[in-house]
């Protein structure tokens, strides 16, 4: 039997925790956090909690219940109790309670995905997608439980044969995978859409910018469009839970991942 946390009580995963009134099915109001367990603890902790709490910030809600020693705490009993080891996802869901004036919360341990090392090993194949156009609007960085558009887009690559799918803005510039960031690699630099363009403020990016220099290259956003990747020398995809994930084939054209698979080496060992 497996187990999740709501608001501090264990309960087993196929218990009923909530009806209809729920704001976050109502509504789609609600944030996520998604984090990688290794190693008997969870990867880039303050990472997530700072942006939970910025999230929380420019939604204007109230501050999550529990402080960081607190929710720590929660997650290792929650690990224990579904007797979890190696590599889980912890998956973080915060929410408006009915009236508005507090937080509920759902922690989850879940496997992780076990193609990620496939991706990992052969790359990923890839296309800019035709059906969804991501606004970059106030709330475009948060990682939130409104999900549609991201569903959506999966679908498109699914019915292309494709692992992932870039999602591009209004106007026509690239801004994310469905599922991830994007970094693409060029002589002069490496680069990433800015987050003025829409794309979700990843974990996995923001440690990547704060290098400032990988492989003897300088990493920086900037506006990417479907040219630049055309033209680039690799494309890799970053995400908390999955990693670096070379693109091996965007709109059927092949790229090389050396210098992914050092970055790959260097970062995952953090």
């Amino acid at each position: 039997m497996s187990f999740l946390i709501y608001n501090n009580e264990l309960y087993p995963a196929t218990e009923t925790l909530f009806g209809t009134g729920n704001r976050a099915f109502r509504f789609g109001e609600g944030l996520i956090e998604t984090m990688r367990w290794r190693g008997g603890q969870v990867r880039f902790f303050n990472d997530h909690m700072e942006r939970l709490a910025g999230s929380l910030a420019i939604l204007g809600w109230p501050g999550f219940p529990l402080n960081s020693q607190q929710l720590q705490q929660e997650i290792d009993r929650l690990v224990t109790s579904n007797a979890g080891a190696g590599d889980l996802m912890i998956r973080l869901q915060v929410f408006p309670a009915a009236a508005g004036d507090t937080l509920h919360f759902l922690l989850e341990c879940l496997p992780l995905d076990p193609a990620r090392v496939s991706w990992q090993e052969k790359g990923l194949q890839t296309g800019i997608g035709k059906r969804v156009v991501k606004s970059p609007d106030s709330i475009a960085n948060l990682k939130t439980t409104s999900r549609l558009n991201y569903t959506i887009a999966t679908q498109e690559a699914a019915q292309q044969g494709w692992d992932d799918i870039l999602v591009k803005g209004p106007p026509g510039y690239i801004v994310e995978s469905s599922i991830s960031n994007l970094f693409w690699i060029a002589s002069d630099g490496i680069y990433t859409p800015p987050l003025s363009s829409g794309c979700i403020a990843g974990i996995m990016r923001k440690k990547l910018l704060q290098t400032e220099t990988l492989a003897g290259l300088r990493i920086q956003e900037r506006e990417t469009w479907p040219e630049d990747l055309a033209h680039a020398q690799e494309i890799f995809l970053s995400n908390a839970i999955r990693g670096i994930q070379p693109v091996a084939q965007l709109n059927g054209k092949d790229y090389p991942s050396v210098i992914t698979r050092n970055i790959f080496t260097q970062f995952d060992t953090l």
